[in-house]
């Protein structure tokens, strides 16, 4: 089965949020954030969510920002996707809109084994490790 990566919408979002948030919802608490505030940058489309279809399912929360929103930033990934490859081939898909929106970087917030999956990223890896990727468009 090939990966893809199809949008949620907003609206598609507040049907279905009791089987989104449950795969998001670590990852969310663990950045302090809380359910209520999610779900409000979300549905009014702050954060955009993506959900990727391969062997298994995942998500993807993304957001634009900067002082000039020029940083296209993958702020949650969740889920399980044929591995490496196709996850690098995701991430590319992610550059290509980035530039589409007229973004200069892309910056992704993940575990410290993306690294080495995206060795031409600039990493930062904090004291609890969590990994920031950072590159240049």
């Amino acid at each position: 089965m090939k990966t893809y990566v199809e949008v949620i919408t907003p609206e598609t979002a507040k049907e279905h949020w009791g089987q989104i948030f449950p795969a998001l919802e670590k990852l969310v608490l663990a950045e302090n954030d809380n359910e209520a505030d999610f779900k409000e940058k979300v549905c009014t489309g702050i954060i955009d969510l993506w959900m990727v279809h391969g062997k298994g399912k995942g998500f993807i929360a993304t957001q634009i920002n900067g002082d000039e929103k020029t940083t296209f930033q993958i702020l949650y990934a969740v889920g399980k996707w044929d591995g490496k490859q196709n996850t690098r081939a995701i991430i590319q898909q992610f550059g290509k809109l980035a530039k589409a929106n007229n973004c200069h970087s892309l910056k992704i917030i993940g575990r410290k084994g993306w690294k080495k999956i995206f060795p031409e990223f600039d990493a930062q890896i904090d004291s609890n490790g969590k990994c920031t990727l950072r590159k240049a468009l």
